[in-house]
């Protein structure tokens, strides 16, 4: 069970990476049960292609009142920190105050992760399962980057507890 937790935090983060190139993003936005999901596809567009596709793209777009809509969607999700942004700079965040816990993680011996514990409009909450059992939750204000942390310890505390820890997520999105 472990091993399939960490291969798909793995291969999310992979993907993730992966999206982080000089290629332009397409963002699909859908709304779903656990709130608007948004999907990429890369993709390579030639300079010159570029600007003539750019003006039909806005005409046809003025044309379908629903391609207006998720033109705005798009623009207000790609300006705002998205579910991956989030766990992968709370992950960095993570390693840079504890660089130790990059070959933990790597390890068998440590049951270490990072997961989206809930996401809406206006806050992505990210668990942090700590090798010493600790369950960290990072709350992220989308718009700002704005960060506060709680700790709970199963069987030492009694329930989740705010620390005095803040700071900026995007000081630590790539």
């Amino acid at each position: 069970m472990k091993k399939v937790l960490i291969a798909t935090i793995l291969l999310t983060m992979g993907i993730s990476l992966a999206g982080c190139s000089a290629k332009k993003d397409n963002i699909e936005v859908t709304e779903g049960a656990d709130g608007p999901t948004a999907y990429f596809e890369a993709t390579k567009i030639d300079e010159t292609e570029a600007s003539e596709d750019n003006s039909t793209t806005e005409s046809s777009t003025t044309e379908d009142n629903s391609s207006t809509e998720a033109t705005t969607t798009e623009a207000t999700t790609s300006s705002r920190l998205t579910d991956d942004q989030a766990l992968e700079a709370v992950r960095n965040y993570c390693i840079v105050s504890n660089p130790d816990l990059e070959g933990m993680t790597e390890s068998d011996d440590y049951t270490i992760y990072w997961v989206i514990d809930s996401s809406d409009d206006n806050q992505v909450v990210v668990l942090y399962r700590s090798y010493t059992a600790a369950q960290v939750r990072y709350y992220i204000d989308r718009a700002t980057g704005e960060t506060y942390v709680t700790e709970f310890v199963p069987g030492i505390t009694e329930e989740e507890e705010r620390t005095d820890e803040t700071f900026n997520i995007n000081d630590y999105v790539n």
